[in-house]
């Protein structure tokens, strides 16, 4: 398998389990805690982690092992009623584990895959409730995507070895926060996500999903 086939089948596998569960999720968040006070009128700044776990829970790919991580921490301020602006740094890191031919079961390779950057976001908060915020969110910067593929049968590398390419990213979405105490709220985001590769090389295949993150977010003045 190639190394851009792989690694745009897993995005487009985890969007596939997890995009309409997403959808109900935040229309239920907007329905049930719409009633309250303004959040934002008590806060300017805020900072958050978001977290997006990769793995193959349905077993599309029976015979790989597929598992990774995404993370993203936003620091930002609210420079006008209901407008933060602020910066994104991300990392993500992604493994998949399969038989090179059906014939060598045993013959086996890595991929591993690094994605890691800064973007710049702006949100709007256009719901502002005590126990409950809802925005949308636009975030574009640039970073890099690291590849190596190992043969496990002599643990060396095979392809892609040591790859370091230049991207752009972009990422668009809506979200949703639901304090549980004062200042401190469990957030959930579904984003556009757009990877596209800064090189004229064809073999570089852009690639891109809609998918959710989990994380917290702490507001404060």
């Amino acid at each position: 398998m190639g190394s851009s086939g792989q690694r745009k089948r897993i995005f487009t596998n985890f969007e596939s389990m997890f995009l309409k569960k997403s959808y109900l999720i935040i229309i239920l968040f907007v329905f049930v805690f719409y009633n309250g006070y303004s959040q934002l009128e008590r806060t300017t700044s805020q900072v958050g982690i978001s977290v997006l776990p990769i793995f193959d829970l349905l077993k599309f790919f029976p015979d790989n092992k597929i598992e990774g991580l995404a993370t993203s921490v936003n620091l930002g301020y609210l420079t006008i009623k209901k407008l933060s602006v602020g910066i994104n740094p991300y990392y993500a890191q992604v493994s998949n584990t399969y038989n090179t031919t059906i014939s060598k079961a045993n013959n086996k390779e890595k991929q591993a895959i690094k994605l890691y950057g800064l973007n710049t976001y702006l949100r709007y908060y256009f719901i502002s409730k005590e126990k409950f915020l809802a925005y949308s969110s636009l975030s574009l910067g640039f970073g890099n995507v690291e590849e190596t593929t190992t043969d496990l049968s002599s643990l060396t590398l095979v392809k892609n070895s040591h790859t370091n390419k230049s991207v752009l990213t972009f990422l668009g979405g809506l979200g949703v926060n639901y304090f549980v105490i004062k200042n401190l709220a469990l957030e959930l985001n579904l984003s556009y996500i757009n990877v596209k590769y800064i090189s004229t090389n064809p073999h570089n295949i852009n690639f891109q999903t809609v998918a959710p993150t989990f994380g917290v977010q702490f507001y404060w003045k």
